[in-house]
């Protein structure tokens, strides 16, 4: 997509300016552009990696890979991802990829958990989720694999999806150490454990269903979101980093929000969602605040999980 079109679909989106987005952005020479892990092939499990405009046009598959590849983060012009590529099924390395290049690098090479993670300090260091014997570590590591800091280590409980606060002090995870699934806060040291949400489920909710889904920290906020299958459908919460404040970004009966993340800016939210009678789902844009959602893509595949990405011009 190119720049005028790009500033014309914004506009339409957020009723701002092509001049005040640029205004807003350190550095204006890169556009964005939305990551999302798609389930080519049902019968054999094939995830790949797809990218597209924010207009859902230039769809393009990255990893070309007969392996589950999964994107489970990304930062700058980097997307990070999963994959059992050069592993037993099932088994996951984490690696990183420049989408403009298709350049691809191997970070871990221990057993990586299904599970997001999150990253700190421009993409220096990593907060992941990695099974060690009998029980799952939230590891902090460098950009090359090294192990810094084992945040937090239990057999008796699990713990997943773990993601930095914006200044790097705090990590939010899921863990079911109270019982049920939900959002726990802890310092880097693994000093300070505290529970953040107590979503009311009911019980009709199985465990195929998330009470409390991957968090996700606003850039640059004291916001979390998450989403939360309540009654018959999924929507987006969002909190504050003591367990306060819940409220509602969505609240939409017939449709699921799921899986989310947020532009930069965070002015945008791109998520993964359909009708509660759909058979799959499919990549949506919209505002921040919930509204003006916009269908990216129409296809019978299971689209999932996007992320935005930077993607730097070579002019």
């Amino acid at each position: 997509m190119n720049c005028t079109v790009a500033c014309l679909f914004a506009a339409l989106l957020l009723n701002v300016s092509c001049k005040e987005r640029s205004q807003n952005r350190s550095d204006s020479s890169f556009d964005l552009r939305i990551v999302y892990n798609v389930l080519d092939k049902n019968d054999s499990l094939d995830y790949e990696i797809y990218w597209m405009d924010l207009d859902g046009s230039h769809s393009e598959n990255l990893s070309q890979s007969s392996s589950v590849d999964w994107c489970v983060h990304s930062t700058g012009e980097k997307i990070y991802f999963l994959s059992d590529r050069d592993t037993s099924r099932g088994f996951y390395h984490l690696f990183e990829m420049i989408p403009s290049t298709r350049q691809v690098r191997k970070i871990y090479e221990g057993c990586v958990l299904d599970s997001w993670i999150g990253s700190r300090k421009n993409g220096k260091e990593f907060v992941i989720c990695v099974q060690q014997g009998d029980g799952r570590s939230l590891l902090i590591i460098d950009s090359t694999g090294k192990k810094l800091h084992e945040v937090l280590k239990t057999s008796s409980y699990r713990i997943s999806d773990p993601t930095f606060s914006p200044d790097g002090q705090f990590i939010i995870f899921r863990s079911d150490k109270g019982g049920n699934e939900e959002l726990w806060r802890i310092d880097i040291l693994g000093i300070e454990e505290r529970q953040l949400t107590s979503m009311a489920g009911n019980d009709s909710i199985s465990g195929q269903y998330y009470r409390t889904g991957p968090p996700h920290w606003v850039p640059d906020s004291n916001i979390i979101t998450f989403t939360s299958r309540q009654g018959n459908n999924y929507d987006i919460l969002k909190i504050d980093p003591n367990g306060n404040q819940l409220s509602r970004i969505t609240s939409t009966l017939d449709f699921n929000e799921g899986w989310h993340n947020w532009s930069p800016e965070a002015d945008l939210i791109v998520l993964d969602g359909g009708s509660t009678d759909a058979t799959n789902y499919d990549i949506y844009l919209m505002r921040a605040d919930g509204t003006g959602r916009i269908q990216l893509t129409q296809s019978p595949k299971y689209e999932h999980a996007p992320v935005f990405v930077k993607f730097y011009s070579k002019s």
